[in-house]
């Protein structure tokens, strides 16, 4: 089993070999990552939630399969993932469970830690999202949602464009 160095040296590797990258282009390139990753720790990223119990690893599971069905990208599912990740490590109960007020101090934690109104804005959307859907087939009830208020997220107005007279 590699090591997440040399997984990610691997994975380089490849890439560079499927872009038709010549043998010895890679193979330098091989030999500088080694050597400068020799004075680094790689770690390989978590990107799997962390679930409270083995039930609510199956809500979430669920929830993905039916968001991938409805043709989400792989880059939002993986926004999908790091919010619920950042609501379950933060609230620490049972799905089921969240009320308004756990989403609320959520909220105003991702305030706290000085995330963007936009951002806290769509963290809501997730979060909506997914509720909404447990209560749509009938796995939560009520919806912690329906009573928090949405985030206003201000909008920069550009200033039109004009004409300058010639002199």
């Amino acid at each position: 089993m590699n090591t997440p160095s040399e997984q990610l040296v691997e994975d380089i590797r490849i890439n560079l070999y499927d872009a038709r990258v010549s043998p010895d282009i890679i193979r330098v390139v091989e030999s500088i990552l080694d050597v400068s990753l020799s004075r680094y720790e790689v770690k390989e990223r978590e990107s799997q939630l962390v679930v409270y119990d083995n039930g609510d690893a199956d809500l979430i599971k669920k929830f993905f399969i039916s968001k991938a069905v409805q043709g989400c990208t792989e880059r939002t599912l993986d926004t999908y993932r790091r919010v619920l990740c950042f609501c379950m490590k933060n609230i620490q109960k049972h799905l089921k469970d969240y009320t308004s007020d756990d989403i609320r101090a959520m909220l105003a934690c991702l305030k706290i830690n000085g995330k963007s109104s936009a951002y806290i804005a769509l963290s809501q959307r997730v979060l909506s999202s997914f509720f909404g859907w447990c209560e749509k087939n009938d796995l939560i009830n009520p919806n912690p949602m329906h009573k928090v208020e949405r985030t206003k997220v201000r909008t920069r107005q550009e200033e039109a464009l004009t004409l300058r007279s010639e002199e």
